[in-house]
């Protein structure tokens, strides 16, 4: 089974618990305005991953205590999703990002966003609304989203008094990647600062 991927990023400590893989899918039909991944929306590009190959790429790094799932739009490719998490998850813990409402998703009772779901721990849920936009709250862009536990493996997981936190990371082939939670304007007049360099 193949996996539409924009990028993968490895060792991060922003995009939920601990040391995780993310994996930024392809393809978003949401297109919230001022969105974190813009270059996520195309629902005809990214790169093919073959499921399989993935998870023991994935499980070939001992450091990480989980993976998270992002986007685009997660839900989109559940399928695919659900594939990769089955392999994963016996090793690793699952968080997945998602624009849709926890609600929503249950009232629309899809058989492959259920099974996914059946392996999250930590759904972060909703929509991004620039208007609401705040980063003094761990792992939301905006004050509507939903932090839901979804077994126990983080119950007694403190959220209070944790703030959002971005990394920077310089590819090898030059192309400098923003992950995390963060005001993008603010990003955007670091980048432009000419007092960097």
């Amino acid at each position: 089974m193949k996996l539409y991927v924009n990028e993968i990023i490895d060792n991060s400590k922003v995009e939920g618990p601990g040391n995780r893989t993310c994996i930024f899918v392809q393809g978003c039909l949401k297109h919230c305005y001022k969105c974190n991944s813009p270059q996520t929306w195309d629902l005809d590009s990214g790169n093919e991953y073959d499921v399989k190959q993935l998870a023991e790429d994935i499980l070939s790094n001992p450091d990480i205590e989980g993976v998270t799932f992002s986007g685009g739009e997660p839900l989109l490719q559940s399928r695919a999703l659900y594939q990769l998490a089955k392999m994963l998850k016996d090793k690793l813990s699952i968080v997945i990002f998602t624009g849709y409402e926890y609600n929503l998703i249950k009232s629309v009772n899809c058989a492959d966003w259920n099974n996914l779901l059946n392996l999250c721990d930590i759904l972060v849920s909703g929509k991004f609304i620039y208007e609401k936009r705040c980063t003094d709250r761990l792992w939301v862009g905006s004050s509507n989203q939903e932090i839901i536990f979804l077994s126990d493996i983080y119950k007694d997981f403190d959220l209070n008094n944790k703030k959002n936190k971005i990394e920077i990371r310089l590819n090898k082939d030059g192309k400098i990647i923003v992950n995390g939670m963060a005001d993008n304007d603010k990003i955007l007049e670091l980048f432009n600062d000419s007092n960097l360099i």
